[in-house]
C-alpha cells in the first residue's frame, strides 16, 4: 500500500468520503460489508476502530475484524476513486449479554469510535472469548467519545 494514513470507517463515512451498508451474515462470527469511495482520491480505511449495531431493533455491537479470505491484521481496505468493494468480514461481539443479530440483519455504525484496546484485539483477530474477558475486566467500554455526531446511513 502507499504511504497514507488510514482514515477510520466512521470518519470517512461522517466525512460523506464512503457509501456505507452492512449485514450479519452468520450472527455475529461474520458482516458483510459494500463500500463504496465517492471521493476523487484513494483512500485507505481502517475498519478496526469502527463499531456497528442494528439498524433497526436491539443486537449486540459487533466489532469488524479481518476479511474471511484473508488473516489476522489485515484491517486496511484501499479504495479507488469510484471503487465500490463488498467483502464479509470475520467479527466479534463486544457486548457478552446483548441480544445475537439474525442474519441479514442490517447494521449502522455506532456514533464512537472503539476504544483502542478493543481495535487491537480486533486488528489480531482474538477469538471470541478473549473479546469478552478484556471487555468485562475494563468494566465494559468499549468506545472513546467522539465530540462530532455521526451521520452513518447513506449508501446509494
Amino acid at each position: 500500500m502507499t504511504g497514507m494514513t488510514p482514515l477510520d470507517l466512521l470518519m470517512v463515512v461522517r466525512g460523506e468520503k464512503i457509501g456505507f451498508k452492512a449485514w450479519a451474515k452468520d450472527s455475529y462470527r461474520k458482516t458483510l460489508l459494500r463500500l463504496k469511495n465517492e471521493s476523487l482520491n484513494e483512500i485507505q480505511i481502517d475498519v478496526s476502530r469502527s463499531g456497528l449495531t442494528a439498524k433497526t431493533g436491539e443486537t449486540q455491537t459487533i466489532g469488524l475484524s479481518y476479511p474471511v479470505e484473508s488473516s489476522p491484521g489485515d484491517h486496511i481496505l484501499l479504495l479507488k476513486s469510484g471503487q465500490e468493494k463488498e467483502m464479509v468480514f470475520n467479527s466479534r461481539c463486544l457486548d457478552r449479554g446483548g441480544k445475537p443479530p439474525e442474519n441479514e440483519t442490517e447494521f449502522v455504525l455506532i456514533p464512537n469510535l472503539l476504544a483502542d484496546y478493543v481495535a487491537d484485539l480486533l486488528q489480531q483477530g482474538a477469538d471470541q472469548g478473549e473479546v469478552w474477558d478484556a471487555i468485562e475486566s475494563r468494566k465494559g467500554e468499549i468506545t472513546r467519545k467522539s465530540p462530532i455526531p455521526a451521520i452513518v446511513d447513506k449508501f446509494q
